[in-house]
């Protein structure tokens, strides 16, 4: 049973050979895709695992209460307030909580001045997240610090700041410690 069955296979193949070639063609395609598609979902897998692996699986960020209804201080919680900190302190496992102040201040370096998302952070706070905000130039901002900056490079580099410079946020001048 099984040689009449690839006896009939094989003059089917040549009876339609245009037939069978597409045929070919399909599933060699069709193969293709599939190993495509699994290569990118792993690609995919990998690319995200690294950037969580990066910030780290144990940080979390929970925007809290704005202060204001409209704009991007109630999208990104301009204060979150102790009330806000307190339950979350308490959940076993959690190392550090903390607030995060985004505020769009006006900036002066110099001769450049505008106005620029910010983000105010705790020293102590800053630690908690290991390597993610890692600066390549200078370092990260020290316990107990105050009226320190890092700044991302590329804002740096518009203000023409070096590690060392100072500039000023609305009316308080700040050291820049790394970027």
């Amino acid at each position: 049973m099984l040689f009449d069955n690839i006896k009939l296979s094989v003059r089917n193949l040549r009876h339609r050979p245009k037939r069978s070639w597409l045929t070919i063609v399909g599933i060699l395609i069709g193969v293709a895709a599939v190993v495509a598609l699994i290569s990118l979902g792993q690609g995919m897998q990998k690319s995200i695992t690294q950037e969580f692996e990066a910030f780290g699986y144990n940080v979390v960020m929970i925007a809290g209460h704005g202060e204001h209804r409209l704009g991007m201080g109630a999208l990104l919680g301009a204060h979150t307030f102790q009330l806000d900190l307190a339950p979350l302190a308490k959940i076993p496992g959690v190392e550090a909580v903390g607030g995060v102040l985004v505020k769009t201040p006006y900036i002066s370096a110099g001769r450049r001045e505008g106005y620029l998302l910010t983000w105010g952070i705790a020293p102590e706070l800053m630690q908690s997240f290991g390597n993610y905000y890692k600066p390549a130039l200078g370092r990260t901002l020290n316990p107990g610090e105050t009226q320190t900056a890092v700044l991302g490079s590329n804002i740096a580099h518009d203000l023409g700041l070096a590690v060392g410079d100072k500039f000023i946020i609305e009316t308080l001048e700040f050291e820049v410690v790394g970027f």
